[in-house]
């Protein structure tokens, strides 16, 4: 080992050029600086942030279907009131919306507690991945994309649950 203050790449060329100048039979293997043989040793068992994205996606998509199906099971149930709600008068658009707006409450609630869970749980990620942070634009775009496909999650059963009532008319 050298400790060196110049650029330890540069070092490197000019003391293997040096040692073979002065012996030719020199064995030299895998020179290289500390730094390298450090990540060397931990690539293998540091984390990698893409494992961190495929999880992340997958909990994603999860949530997206779960909740899919916890509004169509909720509007199923919902039948008889629906269609008691539509007897006494209101439209299919307030049917509509009062079914989106309680998903998108549902989906805001989700999106904050899981804002409040990531906010604590950053600095454990920022320690088992390194320089791994999430800005706050790709948190925000992440959030509004996650409620949109609430609303779209909501959507159908909404509508399936109105074509119900329009053909039992």
């Amino acid at each position: 080992m050298i400790r060196t203050s110049t650029d330890p790449a540069a070092f490197r060329l000019s003391f293997v050029t040096h040692l073979r100048a002065v012996d030719e039979d020199a064995a030299i293997s895998g020179a290289g600086t500390m730094r390298e043989y450090v990540e060397a040793g931990l690539g293998p068992r540091r984390f990698q942030p893409r494992s961190l994205y495929r999880v992340f996606t997958y909990w994603c998509r999860a949530g997206v279907f779960g909740l899919y199906g916890l509004v169509s099971y909720a509007v199923s149930q919902r039948q008889w009131e629906i269609g008691l709600r539509m007897a006494i008068g209101a439209t299919e658009r307030d049917i509509h919306r009062m079914i989106l707006r309680q998903a998108a409450l549902l989906g805001l609630a989700g999106a904050a507690l899981g804002g409040c869970l990531a906010a604590i749980a950053q600095p454990w990620v920022s320690r088992l991945a390194q320089d791994v942070s999430i800005p706050l634009r790709s948190a925000i775009t992440t959030t509004g994309l996650l409620l949109v496909l609430v609303t779209l999650a909501a959507w159908l059963p909404a509508r399936r649950a109105l074509a119900f009532h329009r053909h039992s008319r």
